[in-house]
């Protein structure tokens, strides 16, 4: 059975909360995905996220949280489906 290790978690969560230092940027195609209900990606992560990838296509789910796949699995099927043709 797998477990979490809780410990390592709980001693990391600073390094795991914040976005690691820039040291390049990768100019191809990105498909970033969020669930319209989810509060994992805030108001100021988008300009964060360019910063990585500047040609990030953001796109978000209507209904869907966190799980976005698992709430919307056929709307996230053709974001993907997409995403793939424009690529």
């Amino acid at each position: 059975q797998w477990l979490a290790n809780l410990g390592l978690l709980q001693r990391s969560v600073d390094k795991l909360i914040d976005w690691p230092p820039i040291s390049g940027q990768w100019d191809g195609p990105v498909l970033w995905l969020r669930g319209e209900n989810s509060d994992h990606v805030q108001p100021g992560d988008e300009a964060i996220m360019r910063d990585y990838f500047p040609a990030a296509d953001l796109v978000t789910i209507p209904d869907a949280g966190h799980w976005l796949h698992a709430d919307q699995p056929q709307a996230v099927a053709q974001a993907i489906g997409e995403f793939i043709s424009r690529s």
